[in-house]
């Protein structure tokens, strides 16, 4: 029984991924069910894909490899990413972050890319995602991640700031796997692309400022 919902589950998602596909790069296809992204959607996973091809060529032929589809639909509350090994789709719950510019989106979603094309390789060796070995296939991804961040910023510092792209792997992560896989960092990046808007906000404000809302994004600032 659980097996034919399985099938059906998968026959669904592919003819919903054939029937939105937008574009292809390199033999990946794009699919979106949310019309009024395609346009970001597309040109944001197109971009991230030419940073993993021109920064690490390794990483990229093992991603392209591994995925047939990347696929932006809804996912269950608390997942943003997640690959699903029977279509070979990455699929993603698209989000652009307030504050963010489109350098930093795509360079965060090359990141969601790699960590889920770890998964691919790991899964296809036969290893399974459960019990305790939860912990351990996660901490591999997010070193796989954080790798080719730190390849983008050594590049390009500027548009791909460490401090942002960078997310340390946490110990409890792994137990609340349910809650989803990239949630905690999706939020980090949030968090601080928040706290960098007020940091440039306050450093616009004239200097002296005796207002209350002034002496506060001062100490924001600092």
């Amino acid at each position: 029984m659980f097996k034919f919902l399985h099938k059906l589950a998968d026959r669904m998602q592919l003819l919903g991924m054939q029937q939105n596909e937008i574009a292809r790069v390199d033999g990946i296809s794009l699919a979106t069910i949310r019309l009024k992204q395609k346009q970001v959607f597309q040109k944001t996973l197109e971009e991230s894909l030419r940073l993993i091809r021109k920064h690490d060529p390794r990483r990229y032929a093992r991603l392209i490899k591994h995925f047939r589809w990347i696929f932006n639909s809804p996912l269950r509350k608390g997942m943003e990413a997640m690959f699903c090994s029977s279509t070979q789709s990455c699929v993603i719950d698209f989000h652009w972050l307030p504050g963010a510019d489109h350098d930093l989106m795509a360079a965060f979603y090359a990141c969601i890319l790699v960590h889920e094309s770890t998964h691919a390789i790991i899964e296809s060796r036969g290893i399974q995602y459960r019990g305790e070995e939860r912990r351990r296939i996660e901490g591999l991804c997010f070193a796989e991640q954080n790798r080719f961040a730190a390849r983008l910023s050594a590049a390009e510092p500027d548009k791909y700031p460490a401090r942002l792209l960078h997310i340390n792997f946490d110990d409890t992560f792994w137990k609340s796997f349910y809650l989803g896989r990239v949630t905690r960092g999706m939020s980090k990046l949030s968090r601080l692309v928040a706290k960098a808007k007020a940091e440039r906000a306050a450093c616009s404000e004239p200097r002296g400022s005796g207002s209350v809302s002034g002496r506060a994004s001062e100490a924001r600032g600092r």
